[in-house]
């Protein structure tokens, strides 16, 4: 886990700061696990993400094992 979260984090909705948090904090996750992890709801978890993808702060990758599915992590995970 970081230490410091990003200045650009900070400037993000509350929401955006959840999601970052958990994946700062557990790695890699799919959609579904930061659903669960967070507690909040998928279309406020996409809009969190596409928030966070759009400054720089979050990536999307490919899963290992399924193609289909995405795992998202912290920029500098």
């Amino acid at each position: 886990m970081s230490t410091l979260v990003p200045k650009r984090v900070k400037e993000t909705p509350a929401s955006a700061r959840l999601v970052y948090t958990a994946l700062d904090v557990n790695g890699p996750l799919e959609k579904e696990a930061l659903i669960d992890e967070t507690g909040i709801a998928r279309r406020t978890v996409n809009s969190a993400l596409a928030a966070l993808r759009e400054r720089g702060l979050v990536e999307a990758r490919d899963h290992p094992v399924d193609h289909r599915r995405r795992l998202y992590a912290a920029a500098d995970q």
